[in-house]
C-alpha cells in the first residue's frame, strides 16, 4: 500500500504504478488500492503514520547493536 500511496500522491497512473511495480499483481488490483486511498484517507494516513514508527524502531534498534 505504501508504495502505491506515494506513487499516487505523485501524480503517476495506476497503469504506470503497475508497470513500475508488477509484483502487485494485476492492474485492477493498483485500482482497489486507489480506490480505498481516496475512500479512507483518515484510514490511510493512520497506516502511513504507524509504518513510520516501525521503521524509526528498527533504525533505533540496529544503532544500538
Amino acid at each position: 500500500l505504501d508504495v502505491v500511496v506515494y506513487d499516487f500522491r505523485r501524480g503517476r497512473s495506476a497503469e504506470a504504478i503497475f508497470e513500475a511495480y508488477p509484483s502487485i499483481g494485476s492492474l485492477a488490483k493498483v485500482y482497489g488500492a486507489i480506490t480505498f486511498i481516496l475512500e479512507h484517507p483518515d484510514a490511510v494516513e493512520a497506516y502511513l503514520k504507524d509504518q513510520d514508527r516501525v521503521m524509526e524502531d528498527l533504525k533505533a534498534q540496529c544503532l544500538k547493536t
